[in-house]
């Protein structure tokens, strides 16, 4: 024992000396805190006395304090403000003591939709305490720390500490802590803990768990050492003695020079141990080590994020889905009026500035370490660490470090992603690919909106001959390219392991969870006959500021805007726009769909068997925000899927051929025969095709004969005029008349006698014609102005429920788009929803037929492009 007093107090004066020398090399002062903790009155008392070095100033803050005493060099000063500022002049030291108290109650904080991480607060409780801010007079510089802790002999604690020394008198537990470097603040932890430690390489690492969760402490000491290992292999040797993983009662993820804070249900989820747990690790050398100097911009969280969550990503071969993640929640979350430079971020104090300050920074390390190699990126973290060791560091301090390191000029690179706002989007256009000299010849314009970025873009090129891999420098708002190449190029591929900071293209974007949460302008829309079972999902999400709509108040107009939440599978907006289409079987499901009037947006489903099931899932969604399908019971997530979308800028140019392989060659009367037993027939033409008409008419006469209960749907006519149809079938009106009533000239405007035949046809054997098509003016209304401009009566023609969701669809109607003329002055969205309309309305049309006249078979003749 004798031996064990000698070896502290030798140790103790060892680091008392280095205490000074840091001291006098960076004249900083010292901070001497004793409390006593009262945890049944939540209650804390305690003196400090500070010491302030020559020259020197401190800014003393009182928050949430009560002051009983100040002394300032002994003598008493009264205090008027809950700030003080003290100065020592030259050849002159300070010293400063205070006596306060305070109150620290637990609080409940709920979880906010648009935030990222729980409010850091001070609790002082019988079941634990946290102190982590402005619970002791601070001081907004780093100081030498000496910290005193009284607390009931049953707690153990902790604090930003190397070593530490307790003992126990009159039931009190009395602790010393030892951290012999500056710190910006001072935390304290107090809990009833069961410790383990092990040893790795001098250094201890503990836990300090709750006894129901000491069994996880073997698993967490194991993961830790392996995350030292890795660690101390890229960035060299941890930068403390010891390391301790707390646990306590608030469910937290904090990082703290020599330990990280967890709360007790983060500790028990499987995952952490293999990702918050090496990240908060990191944080030892990035925030702890090397402090952050924010008000020139938080670079701590881009290196973490990059070097530990993308990191662990990396080392599974999944490094590039892990860049495309953070691409989408930066597209998701940042838009022009919340995006900030990423010099100008500082902490995550909601989604947009954690994409930024998080995601984007991650990435531009990510092109940093591409660009320098991994010896001259690992070489200058090592070089920045051991130069900034527990100083405050900025943005600029990592450019010079970086430079100085590898002599390479990185004043463009920094200046470029730390002072600009936003990401480059990229258009491949003008693609030629010509034989030239034995030689395939391939080029093609890379296109930069707004002001161009400097950027190195890879590119793979699929040939017949095998795949050739490029990169492309491009630093003009258009950058034509052209390479010779061995084989026939069949594909492009641009950027697809996501190695740039970009934003992504229409088809590399999946729906998912984030876009809604990211969207500022969504909205909420509830069920009216089940408003009820869904009325606190509503508030809630009208209390994080999403605008609420009942469904007879929504409108198609906010739809092609914004971003929705549909509550309910019975909801007609979900009928109206995914013809209500069945959703997985669970207790909660809910599904991202893409926006089908916005392509920028997304429509997220919930539905619930029951209000328990409901419940405990809508404030935790946003959680699972890379999500495209979610599904709940009771409260627990089941299934977690994300929906596919394309992997880079992928441009097809091979040629597509296509044939039928046929067994034999079939007749006129072989494909009748073949089909005579059908309920519905569909024909394709071409409109102006005579021949196409000629075996309409034909196919219809030998059906009628084999039949003779037969309905004929037409394209042709519009919906509005149908009784004409019936009249002139019914003979009482003629042929004349029929046109000049159902405008035909006007509304559809092809060669009459085309379709005449088959019309007297009909009309000599009483055959019913079914106009299948939508007012003319709602499609083209739609196709130049969108939905606004639609009247009351133009909404009461479409049908009630569509499937605006057929991507393959989409992309078909997207290419017929592309290829009329003048097609970049006109908008998509507006011409995909008119044929949309004009689809479904002829398929509810034929639906409508076949209700009204079910015994009969039906022919339907339409544009092949409709088929």
């Amino acid at each position: 024992m004798l031996f064990r007093w000698k070896s502290i107090i030798l140790t103790l004066v060892i680091v008392l000396s280095c205490v000074k020398e840091l001291q006098a090399e960076q004249n900083i002062p010292v901070y001497t805190l004793a409390v006593r903790i009262f945890p049944e009155r939540h209650r804390i008392e305690g003196t400090a006395r500070i010491e302030i070095p020559e020259n020197n100033e401190i800014k003393l803050v009182f928050s949430n304090l009560n002051i009983k005493k100040l002394l300032i060099d002994g003598i008493s000063h009264k205090i008027t403000a809950t700030t003080v500022t003290v100065r020592a002049d030259a050849q002159i030291k300070k010293s400063v003591d205070i006596e306060y108290s305070a109150e620290f109650k637990e609080t409940v904080h709920h979880e906010i939709a648009g935030t990222t991480s729980a409010l850091r607060q001070n609790v002082i409780a019988e079941t634990g305490i946290m102190l982590l801010n402005s619970w002791y007079p601070g001081v907004q510089r780093r100081c030498f720390y000496n910290l005193t802790v009284k607390i009931p002999e049953y707690l153990d604690a902790v604090s930003e500490s190397e070593s530490s020394i307790a003992r126990v008198s009159d039931g009190l537990k009395i602790i010393s802590f030892n951290f012999p470097y500056p710190l910006p603040s001072l935390s304290l932890v107090a809990g009833r803990y069961i410790t383990r430690s092990y040893s790795y390489h001098g250094i201890i690492i503990k836990t300090y768990f709750f006894a129901e969760d000491q069994e996880l402490s073997e698993t967490y000491l194991a993961h830790a050492k392996r995350y030292l290992e890795m660690y101390e292999a890229l960035l060299g040797t941890f930068p403390f003695k010891s390391f301790a993983i707390v646990e306590n009662n608030y469910q937290t993820g904090y990082s703290f020079p020599t330990y990280t804070l967890l709360g007790s249900q983060v500790i028990k989820l499987p995952f952490i141990v293999e990702t918050s747990l090496g990240h908060e690790i990191l944080h030892q050398w990035f925030g702890n080590c090397v402090y952050v100097d924010e008000e020139q911009g938080n670079w701590a969280e881009g290196i973490v994020t990059y070097l530990a969550d993308h990191w662990y990503s990396h080392l599974r071969g999944q490094g590039a889905l892990y860049r495309k993640k953070l691409l989408t929640d930066y597209m998701n979350y940042v838009d022009l009026d919340n995006e900030i430079p990423l010099s100008d971020f500082k902490r995550p104090d909601s989604f947009a500035t954690r994409a930024v300050g998080y995601n984007k920074a991650a990435l531009v390390f990510h092109m940093l370490r591409l660009r320098l190699g991994d010896d001259n990126f690992f070489k200058s973290l090592k070089q920045f660490i051991n130069t900034f060791r527990f100083k405050e560091a900025a943005w600029r301090d990592i450019n010079d470090v970086f430079i100085t390191v590898t002599n390479q000029n990185l004043n463009d690179f920094f200046q470029q992603w730390l002072r600009r706002k936003g990401a480059p989007a990229l258009t491949i256009t003008r693609f030629r690919t010509v034989f030239r000299e034995n030689a395939f010849l391939l080029a093609f314009d890379i296109v930069q909106d707004n002001e161009p970025f400097i950027l190195t873009i890879p590119l793979r090129v699929i040939t017949d001959k095998g795949d050739e891999v490029f990169s492309i420098e491009i630093n003009a708002a258009r950058t034509h390219w052209e390479r010779p190449l061995a084989g026939r190029p069949l594909k492009i591929i641009v950027d697809e392991n996501y190695d740039t900071l970009r934003r992504l293209s229409e088809d590399e974007i999946a729906p998912v969870l984030s876009a809604f949460f990211g969207d500022t302008g969504a909205m909420v829309i509830l069920p009216e006959k089940e408003e009820k079972f869904y009325q606190d999902v509503a508030r809630y999400y009208k209390a994080q500021g999403y605008r609420i709509r009942k469904e007879r108040d929504a409108s198609w107009e906010e739809i092609t805007t914004c971003s929705a939440l549909i509550l309910s599978d019975h909801n007609s907006f979900y009928r109206k726009l995914f013809a209500g289409e069945s959703l997985p079987d669970g207790g909660c499901v809910v599904k991202a769909n893409k926006n089908p009037l916005s392509s920028r947006h997304v429509v997220v489903v919930m539905t619930g068997k029951a209000e328990e099931e409901i419940k405990p899932v809508y404030r935790k969604l946003a959680r699972y925000g890379n999500y495209s399908l979610l599904i709940f019971e009771k409260g627990t997530v089941r299934t977690q899927q994300s929906a596919a979308a394309a992997q880079g800028i992928v441009e097809d140019l091979s040629v597509s051929v296509s044939g039928v392989k046929t067994s034999e060659t079939l007749n006129l009367n072989a494909i009748v025969k073949d089909i005579e037993n059908r309920g519905v027939i569909y024909i394709g033409e071409s409109h102006t095709e005579y021949a196409d008409h000629v075996m309409q008419l034909e196919i219809i006469r030998r059906l009628y004969e084999l039949k003779g209960r037969l309905i004929i749907g037409m394209e042709m006519f519009q919906r509005p005029f149908q009784k004409y149809l019936d009249e002139y079938v019914a003979q009482k009106i003629g042929e004349e008349e029929l046109l000049k009533k159902t405008e035909y000239f006007s509304r559809w405007g092809y060669d009459y006698n085309l379709y005449r035949d088959i019309l007297n046809f009909a009309r000599a054997h009483a055959i019913p014609i079914i106009a299948l098509n939508l007012r003319k003016e709602i499609t083209e209304k739609v196709a130049e102005k969108g939905m606004d401009v639609l009247s009351d009566r133009d909404r009461s023609e479409l049908p009630a429920t569509m499937n605006l969701n057929d991507q393959n669809y989409r992309s078909y109607l997207k290419q017929v788009f592309l290829q009329h003329e003048k097609s970049e002055k006109k908008n998509f969205e507006r011409f995909y929803l008119s044929q949309i309309f004009w689809d479904e309305t002829m398929a509810h049309s034929v639906a409508d037929a076949l209700a009204k006249y079910p015994e009969s078979q039906m022919v339907v003749l339409a544009g092949s492009g409709h088929l």
